[in-house]
């Protein structure tokens, strides 16, 4: 799960050991499993900025539609519909009063889909999957270079790998997402 909070008392550790224990005693009771339902701590980064801020949630109602679950307005468990219409949990003020409204903020949230999020110059690009990481580099590169990059000679190629080094990837990452050896990766980003 995705949560964006505002934790005005430094109680974030507090509160998500209590959503956490809940939830799973919900779910062994309704599934009828046993033993842990979550696995290790929940990752956290704090938002310092509005543009960040509105980026975080872009890419947390976005989540859905680019797991090719259902478009972002369609997916049930998303605070996106309290944006659009009645405010029931959330609190929509600021993102709305940021964007310039409901109409303005769909619009925001329908340019998700097609631009990179800037995500990986973050802390979070550790926390970011696979499938995540390739959506980024995707856009970043384009499918015909992404697809045939390790093909490519050395001149065409390296560029790409500083694009995406300059965008905030790790070697490990770049590796990852262009199936090019780590090695070919170190020295093309020492030299």
């Amino acid at each position: 799960m995705h949560l964006l909070i505002e934790d005005r008392e430094g109680e974030l550790s507090a509160f998500m050991k209590k959503l956490d224990e809940r939830y799973a005693m919900y779910f062994r009771k309704v599934t009828g499993r046993v033993g842990h339902v979550f696995q290790g701590r929940f990752w956290n980064e704090a938002v310092e900025t509005d543009e960040y801020f509105l980026a975080a949630l872009r890419y947390i109602h976005a989540n859905p539609q680019t797991a090719g679950i259902c478009p972002v307005p369609d997916y049930p468990w998303s605070s996106y519909r309290e944006y659009m219409g009645r405010q029931s949990i959330t609190t929509t003020d600021r993102a709305l009063d940021l964007v310039g409204g409901k109409e303005a903020f769909a619009r925001f949230n329908e340019q998700g889909a097609t631009q990179a999020l800037p995500f990986p110059k973050s802390k979070l690009q550790r926390h970011l999957s696979l499938d995540e990481l390739s959506r980024v580099a995707l856009t970043l590169l384009g499918r015909e270079v992404l697809t045939n990059i390790k093909s490519l000679p050395p001149r065409e190629r390296n560029p790409h790998i500083i694009t995406l080094r300059s965008a905030g990837f790790s070697e490990r990452e770049i590796t990852r997402v262009t199936g090019i050896g780590k090695a070919t990766i170190h020295r093309v980003l020492t030299v």
